[in-house]
């Protein structure tokens, strides 16, 4: 019970999350709660079946939309993460920290580099 204590996406013996468990109940302000506190609703269980599968397959609608559209809040997560830990690892971020280039500079620029055409293959 322990290693569940601040561990949104604690598994259990079959696989299932604690957001399974929101699911399975059709408990839409706990599956709200675990989202916030960083649950994965993409996590499959033994049985490859993620939260949002579960709710489709429940039928629980409002759980469904609310998990899609918790993908978008996933991928924050993750952002925040990784600039925490590779604070310089975006390039935009480097170019807008390092003093944004003068309009007539940046154009004079673009022109001077050749124009990247598409590969054809060969038939």
């Amino acid at each position: 019970m322990t290693s569940t204590i601040g561990n949104p996406n604690y598994q259990g013996p079959f696989g299932n999350t604690l957001l399974h468990g929101a699911v399975a109940n059709g408990d839409l302000r706990e599956a709200r709660r675990l989202l916030a506190a960083g649950a994965d609703p993409g996590i499959a269980n033994r049985d490859g079946r993620t939260a949002l599968e579960a709710a489709a397959i429940l039928g629980h609608t409002q759980l469904y939309h609310v998990l899609a559209a918790s993908d978008a809040h996933v991928e924050r997560l993750l952002d925040q993460a990784l600039e925490a830990t590779f604070p310089a690892s975006d390039p935009v971020a480097i170019t807008l920290t390092s003093g944004a280039r003068s309009e007539a500079s940046a154009r004079s620029e673009d022109e001077a580099r050749p124009a990247i055409l598409p590969i054809r293959r060969r038939r």
